[in-house]
């Protein structure tokens, strides 16, 4: 019951239907162990971030048109692609690449091939997964004989980790006295990021960090912001709005 009582203050407490509905989902889940409910979740979370998100748009592509897939492109971006689509229930047959060193090995457990397979499979849809070389890429399988409509051509950029993860600021927007909880701090970067990007008017970063030996590290923060405090009997180390950290 006292369970019941916690989670029912952590719902109410929560002030807008998205940031219920996730947790809701997310209790879900780790009730029953059901992968559904997040898969519920993310297409919930797709729909909110709008129909211009790269990823949005290829999955609307695959479901109108295709069965299966393959990747051109054994990168970063193909790898990051690969897992999305998977977790989507998509089928991904293999990665093309131009690098024949490549050919034969395993990425995300999928084999890596020349992209000559395609003139013996007519039937699959190809995502470029690549921000470079795109056009050069769309001529050559022009050039073999692929159908305009089977490629599907990214509109912008895939993300490559080389951009800003949580904060990105296209996506959202700071708002007066934000309070952040950054669970898994590791060294306290993301709170820096946030309070960067919240231009320092933030009321309290919440850092909580389960390793021992990172949760250490943690301390080092007080030369940089001196209301960094511990909590009692916790893995959390608290900072105000006194001192911020820069």
């Amino acid at each position: 019951m006292a369970l019941f009582e916690q989670i029912r203050k952590i719902y109410n407490k929560l002030e807008d239907k998205a940031s219920k509905d996730i947790f809701m989902k997310r209790l879900q889940y780790s009730l029953s162990g059901d992968s559904r409910y997040i898969q519920e979740l993310v297409h919930c979370e797709m729909e909110r971030y709008g129909r211009t998100d790269i990823m949005v748009q290829m999955i609307d592509w695959i479901d109108k048109n295709y069965g299966s897939v393959v990747i051109f492109g054994a990168g970063c971006a193909g790898k990051q692609i690969a897992s999305v689509l998977r977790f989507m229930n998509k089928k991904v047959i293999c990665f093309l690449d131009n690098n024949r060193n490549l050919y034969g090995s395993k990425i995300e457990g999928l084999r890596i091939c020349n992209p000559e397979i395609l003139l013996y499979d007519k039937e699959c849809g190809i995502v470029i997964a690549t921000n470079d070389y795109v056009s050069e890429i769309e001529e050559q399988l022009i050039h073999m004989g692929i159908e305009q409509e089977r490629i599907f051509l990214p509109t912008k950029s895939w993300w490559l980790g080389t951009e800003e993860q949580y904060f990105d600021r296209d996506i959202m927007k700071a708002h007066s006295h934000e309070s952040f909880v950054d669970g898994g701090a590791l060294d306290g970067g993301d709170s820096i990021k946030f309070i960067q990007w919240c231009n320092e008017d933030y009321d309290a970063v919440y850092m909580f960090e389960p390793d021992k030996y990172n949760y250490q590290k943690l301390s080092t923060l007080k030369s940089i912001d001196k209301s960094l405090k511990q909590a009692k009997n916790s893995h959390f180390w608290v900072c105000s709005n006194t001192n911020r950290l820069a």
